[in-house]
C-alpha cells in the first residue's frame, strides 16, 4: 500500500466517518479477571477511557470497578474496515491502536489508556500502596504536569533481556517516586505496547506515524520524549508472534529489574 493510501486510511480513522467506529464496543460483561490486579484497576481511571485491543478474547470480563470506563477495540473488525487483510500483524496491530487513539481524539479525551488482551498484571512484583499513588498524584500535579507525554505501565527493556546490562544514555531516568522514573530523552529501547496511558498532545503524532507505516511497539512509542516509566512495571506481555519476539513473564520480570537497577537512581536518598 502506498503512503497516500495509508494517509487516507488514517484520515478516516481520525474522523471515524467511515464506519470503523463500529469495531469499538462496550465490554460484553463485567466480572472478576485475574489479568487485572488492584494496582492496574486503580491506575486505569487516571485516563478518561481505557481501550482494550482484542481479537480472540473480545468477550473478556472487565472488573466492575471499571464500569463505563472501558471500550473493546476489535482488531479483526478494524482490519476489515480498513481492508488490511494482506498486511502484516505489526501493521494491523498499529492500526488498531490508531483506531483507539482516533476514537479518544474524536471524543475530546485528555488521556487515553491502551491495554492489549494478551497481557497481564498478575505477576504483581509490587502492589501499589497509598504512598505510591500519592507520589503518582504529586508528579501529575507538579512541574511536569504539562510536559509528560506517555506513562508506560508495561514495557520490555530488550537490551536487558539477555541478562543484566548497563544503562544506555537515552534510557537514564530521574526518580520522581519510589516506583516512578521520568525519562526525558527519546529512543530508549523499551519495546512492547501492552499497556500505556497517552496524552491528547500526542494523538496526532501517533496517527501521523501510523500513516507512514509506523509500528506501535517498534519505533512509535520509543520516539516519544518525556515518558513516565513505572519501576517495576505493572503489566506484562503473555504472547508473541514469532521467534524473534519470543518472551515470557519470568524474562520480563528479570529484565525489568535489571533496567530499574541500571537506569533509575535512588529516590529521596533511599537505598536502591
Amino acid at each position: 500500500i502506498v503512503v497516500g493510501a495509508w494517509s487516507v486510511q488514517v484520515a478516516a480513522l481520525g474522523t471515524l466517518d467511515n464506519g470503523c467506529a463500529a469495531g469499538i464496543h462496550e465490554p460484553a460483561s463485567y466480572g472478576p479477571n485475574e489479568q487485572f490486579t488492584a494496582t492496574l484497576t486503580h491506575l486505569l481511571p487516571y485516563a478518561d477511557k481505557t481501550y482494550v485491543i482484542c481479537t480472540a478474547h473480545c468477550d473478556m470480563p472487565i472488573p466492575p470497578e471499571l464500569y463505563g470506563r472501558v471500550l473493546m477495540v476489535n482488531g479483526y473488525e478494524i482490519d476489515a474496515c480498513l481492508n488490511l487483510g494482506e498486511e502484516t500483524h505489526w501493521i494491523k496491530a498499529s492500526y488498531t491502536h490508531g483506531a483507539a487513539i482516533a476514537h479518544a481524539k474524536a471524543n475530546g479525551y485528555a488521556r487515553a489508556a491502551v491495554l492489549e488482551e494478551d497481557s497481564t498484571s498478575a505477576p504483581n512484583p509490587h502492589e501499589w500502596e497509598e504512598g505510591n499513588f500519592q507520589e503518582f498524584d504529586t508528579f501529575l500535579s507538579g512541574p511536569e504536569q504539562d510536559n509528560w507525554n506517555v506513562i508506560r505501565l508495561g514495557y520490555r527493556p530488550v537490551q536487558h533481556e539477555a541478562g543484566p546490562a548497563g544503562c544506555a544514555p537515552e534510557c537514564q531516568c530521574e526518580a520522581v517516586g519510589s516506583v516512578l522514573c521520568y525519562q526525558r530523552a527519546s529512543s530508549c529501547q523499551l519495546h512492547s505496547s501492552d499497556a500505556y496511558i497517552i496524552r491528547s498532545t500526542m494523538f496526532d503524532r501517533m496517527l501521523e506515524a501510523v500513516s507512514v507505516g509506523g509500528i506501535i511497539d517498534f519505533g512509535m512509542l520509543q520516539s516519544i520524549p518525556n515518558q513516565l516509566i513505572l519501576t517495576p512495571q505493572i503489566n506484562y506481555q503473555t504472547a508473541y508472534v514469532d521467534e524473534n519476539d519470543r518472551t515470557d513473564v519470568a524474562t520480563q520480570l528479570a529484565a525489568g529489574e535489571s533496567f530499574r537497577v541500571a537506569c533509575m537512581p535512588a529516590f529521596g536518598g533511599a537505598a536502591q
